[in-house]
This record gives C-alpha cells, structure tokens and sequence, in this order.
C-alpha cells in the first residue's frame, strides 16, 4: 500500500507543484511526501528565478557598459586631461612631475557652504602639508602617499604610504593619434590603455555576465534554506496550537511549498524595477499566511483520514 502510494506522488511534476503552491486547499498532495523530493521542486523553482535575474540584471549592466563606452569614448581623454599632470614618475622613492606645483584638483559634492568634498594634489615643495580643507583626498609628496577619509559619522581616517620601495612608476597621458588614454611603466614594463583595449575588456565582461546564474543560484538556496527552517519554528507552535499531529517531516513540506508565494511576489517587483516599502514584513505576511492555511488544510485532511478509519474500524466489527 504505501509503495503504491509513493509511486502516486511521482507523477507529481514540476509544474503541477508550483501550481499546488498556490494553492494551500492542494498541500494534502505533498505535506507525506520525502521532503527530498520538495527539497528537489524547490531548487528548480530557484533555478528558474535566478535564471530570470540573471537575464535581467545582464541586459541592465550590458546596457550601462554600453553607455560607460560611449562616454569614455567622447570624453575620457579630456577628463584625464583637465584632472591629471601630462606626466606623474615616482622614481627611487622620489616623485616629480611636470605640471606646476602644488598641483590641486577638488570636486564639490556638498552643496553651497560646504568645503571641498574630494581634494588630489600633487606637492613635493612641501608647501601643502595636510589635507585639513577636504573631507576625502589623496596628497602626492615627495616621498609619501597621504589619505583622507572622513566616515559619514564624522571620524576622520588619515593613512600614509611609504614611497621608498617603487623604484620606477610612470604615469602619462595618451598619445591620442595611437588611440591612447594613458600609459603606466613599471619597472621595465610598459602598458598603454587603449580604446580598443577597454572595447576588448567590456565584451569580455559582457560575455561573463550570464555566470551570474551560478553565485545566485547559490545565494537563494542558503538564503531559502535559512527561512525555512527558521519558519519551521512558527510551523511547530501553530502545529502545536491546533492540535494537528503533524509530523516535522510534514511541516517542512509545507514549508517549502509556501516559500514559493512571496517568492514571485518578490522576483515580480525585482523585475519590474519598483521599490516597495516594508517588502520584507510583506514577504513574511504572505509567507505566514500561506503557511497557516497549508497546515490547516493539512490538518482538515488528516481528520478526514482519521473519521474514515474510525468508520471502517467500526463496519468491520459488525461482521462479527
């Protein structure tokens, strides 16, 4: 009999399950089946929504690298231009340059009234000592790097490099008839950065973003897993409560089944872009609501089961 009635629950697909998610009347299906085989619908199902992130968040970053390209492409070079020395060299510890010192460039993201933001200068006069006017900077010495942070909270981080162990660093700007945006050497080597290198560096990032699917997939499976069987809690005091005799096996069914609900709640909104206040406390509201009437039904199930074994019980004492 029950070989019989496992054999039953195999012709239990995929989408005949997510269908029964939905419905908290079906979960009488599922709530005896080995919790491997909802174990197994539930990893589909998160397959096939990492799947649909994937594909979305791949067209939204092709799209922005696609618009990154065009602006390096239209303006890069007069951004590192207007905001860079022709030519900065750290030689033996020791930093020159050919721009004019002190060499200052500041950005104002502050609004009226405010300092400077984010400050980088070159000095190796030593005339600019500190970066005491700017909240954020970087300060090129004769023979130090000096950063500059100010956390959000109003500390203020200050670390210094030691310059002493470069033996030879160069940065110049691009030669723009060879299609250059700026060339590094270090040591003996020499690296130019290119357009046509920074075109390669983008269709190889391009073709890469598909992976995505992998470390979601992943990241929703713990995630998924967690919820559940942190919820298995709140499935055991409802169990408790109505008396349904329910064995943990059975909670965990029903558990999965009802992950799936607020789970393309969620993905929909995702796709769709849209910010919902409090989505969380939604997410749980739909979860638990699904959950409870899941176990209730459930438990309507199993009375049913027992009355029907009472009645049988009882015609078969009669024949004697």
């Amino acid at each position: 009999m029950k070989q019989e009635e496992d054999e039953e629950m195999e012709k239990i697909g995929f989408w005949e399950s997510l269908t029964i998610s939905f419905q908290p009347r079906a979960y009488r299906k599922i709530v005896s089946q080995p919790f491997g085989r909802s174990f197994r619908y539930l990893a589909i199902f998160l397959l096939l929504v990492s799947l649909v992130l994937s594909i979305k968040d791949t067209l939204v970053l092709r799209g922005g690298m696609e618009k990154a390209n065009q602006w390096i492409n239209a303006q890069a070079a007069g951004m590192i231009a207007n905001n860079l020395p022709e030519e900065i060299k750290i030689k033996d510890g020791q930093v020159s340059t050919t721009a004019k010192e002190p060499f200052v460039r500041h950005w104002d993201f502050g609004g009226e009234g405010k300092k400077g933001e984010v400050a980088f200068i070159i000095d190796t006069t030593g005339r600019v000592r500190d970066l005491d006017a700017y909240r954020q900077g970087l300060l090129l010495t004769k023979n130090k790097l000096i950063f500059k942070n100010t956390k959000p909270g109003g500390a203020v981080e200050i670390r210094e490099q030691d310059l002493s162990k470069i033996k030879l660093f160069v940065f110049r700007r691009g030669d723009k008839e060879k299609g250059e945006l700026a060339v590094f050497t270090s040591g003996k080597k020499t690296f130019p950065v290119t357009y046509k290198d920074v075109k390669r560096w983008r269709e190889k990032a391009s073709r890469l973003l598909p992976l995505m699917i992998v470390p979601l997939l992943i990241y929703y499976l713990i995630a998924k897993m967690v919820q559940l069987f942190f919820f298995s809690l709140s499935s055991l005091i409802i169990n408790d409560l109505i008396k349904t005799g329910l064995e943990y096996k059975k909670l965990l069914n029903i558990g999965v089944f009802a992950l799936v609900p607020p789970t393309v709640l969620a993905l929909l909104f995702l796709v769709a872009g849209e910010s919902v206040p409090y989505l969380g406390m939604l997410y749980i509201l739909v979860y638990l609501i699904f959950l409870v009437m899941g176990i209730f039904q459930s438990k309507a199930q199993s009375d049913k089961g027992t009355e029907a074994q009472r009645k049988n019980k009882g015609q078969y004492l009669q024949l004697f």
